[in-house]
């Protein structure tokens, strides 16, 4: 037996926002569609302790920790001394940031660091 599958583009098929869609990710997590719902990056402890190292070597490290996407803008240069003992990275991220005049700008599942500033495109 032999099936075959067609796909066209119809009206009814087509997404709506209060449809109840969910969005499926590579590893089968089921997170809901809905525009309101924001990401939340789990903040699990990090204890660090840098002098004078380059804040892409830094946001390498959180990177690493966390899992997270973290990105820096053009323009995120210099170094940082920290040295922060069992707190949630997200808020030694955080606290870094705000120390050298940048922010953390969530987009999706991406945090993009940048000035304070810049405004976003």
């Amino acid at each position: 037996m032999f099936w075959s599958f067609l796909f066209y583009p119809t009206l009814w098929a087509q997404a709506t926002e209060n449809d109840g869609a969910v969005i499926i990710k590579l590893g089968g997590e089921v997170v809901s569609a809905d525009s309101n719902t924001q990401y939340a990056p789990v903040a699990t402890p990090i204890s660090i302790d840098v002098v004078h190292m380059d804040i892409t070597e830094v946001i390498r490290i959180f990177a690493t920790h966390s899992g997270q996407n973290i990105l820096l803008s053009d323009g995120i240069q210099g170094t940082v001394t920290a040295r922060v003992t069992n707190v949630p990275w997200t808020l030694a991220l955080q606290s870094i940031v705000q120390s050298n005049g940048w922010t953390v700008t969530p987009i999706g599942e991406i945090l993009l660091i940048e000035p304070v500033n810049t405004t976003t495109k």
